[in-house]
């Protein structure tokens, strides 16, 4: 597998994770990560902040993917 099919693989997974509203997924990020949202101000330092901003996007009606 190349290195650019290697990055589609993980952001599919990435994606549908975040579709079945897998609670787990926030193991995807190290333990330093950040993740930045596209609402203003939407921004996560650390897993632990990652997880709780993704519980607040599971809460949400509609679901998404990457």
């Amino acid at each position: 597998m190349s290195g650019s099919e290697n990055i589609e693989a993980v952001l599919h997974r990435l994606g549908r994770r975040l579709f079945d509203r897998d609670p787990n997924m926030v193991e995807e990020f190290a333990e330093d990560g950040v993740l930045i949202g596209s609402e203003v101000g939407e921004r996560a330092d650390g897993r632990q902040a990652i997880g709780a901003m993704l519980a607040k996007l599971f809460d949400r009606p509609a679901r998404m993917i990457w």
